[in-house]
């Protein structure tokens, strides 16, 4: 283990073998048998962690990893029109609800109340 993975919020409570914050990290595994198999811990929160650290994803999944190396090698023009695009799913999805149901963390609710 790293000296990087004991300063992880979980670090006590955690049973992820394959940590993105252990320097042989994706090189350990995990096995079908391990309690937990990935990461609880925010990426935010573990690319903090690893900072400046020699970690060869900087604290993030190889999948994270590789998604924000595909991110950074788009020009800023294509990056702001994906993040448009991403605006305007989202607000589809509430302007354009034909059941004018709402979803919220409680349920679905129709506009006069419960579904």
């Amino acid at each position: 283990m790293s000296e990087i993975s004991f300063q992880c919020p979980r670090f006590t409570k955690c049973a992820v073998n394959n940590c993105p914050l252990d320097s042989m990290y994706p090189h350990r595994g995990s096995s079908p048998l391990d309690v937990e198999r990935t990461c609880r811990v925010a990426k935010s929160i573990r690319i903090r962690l690893a900072g400046g650290s020699a970690l060869m994803y900087g604290g993030m999944t190889k999948r994270e990893y590789s998604a924000n190396k595909a991110w950074n090698a788009l020009s800023p023009e294509e990056q702001q029109k994906r993040r448009e695009s991403a605006k305007k799913s989202l607000l589809s999805l509430h302007t354009d609800n034909p059941n004018k149901k709402r979803y919220t963390d409680t349920g679905v609710e129709n506009e006069g109340g419960k579904a």
